[in-house]
């Protein structure tokens, strides 16, 4: 959701400020007064986008399931982020429980389909921007020493 939520604030030339995770649950937006209630309303839709499961939804996106992403384990800071924050935050919005293998560079997630699919594609975007960030980083270096 993160990611998404800094989509809109782009979009809309807004800051989104979601609460720290022992603080209130108050998210802040801070707009031009004349967008402050379309900001509000497509962060609610995301949200429900995110968080409900129609009751009428097919059982296969009902039922509980396990994936597992790869990744470089050079990139295991950027994915835990500082003290667990960007694992807590992401298994908080995805209501998905979220187990890392450092050591051979895995993630498995657990939990409905869309908490999964959602926590999935928020460490994909996270990884990718990692390898972005370390091949811009390489050809820098390279570069530099030429």
């Amino acid at each position: 959701m993160f990611g998404r939520a800094r989509e809109l604030a782009l979009f809309y030339d807004a800051h989104i400020i979601f609460p720290k995770q022992s603080a209130s649950s108050t998210v802040k937006i801070v707009a031009r007064p004349d967008i402050i209630e379309q900001v509000e309303k497509s962060l609610l839709e995301l949200a429900e986008q995110v968080n409900n499961t129609p009751s009428d939804a097919p059982k296969s996106q009902q039922d509980h399931i396990t994936e597992t992403i790869s990744f470089n384990p050079v990139f295991i800071g950027g994915i835990l982020g500082k003290n667990g924050s960007v694992i807590k935050n992401i298994s908080e919005l995805s209501d998905a429980r979220i187990k890392v293998n450092k050591e051979k560079g895995t993630l498995t997630i657990s939990g409905s389909r869309p908490g999964v699919e959602f926590a999935k594609n928020e460490f994909l975007e996270i990884i990718h921007k990692l390898e972005v960030f370390l091949f811009f980083s390489f050809l820098f270096h390279e570069y530099k020493n030429d």
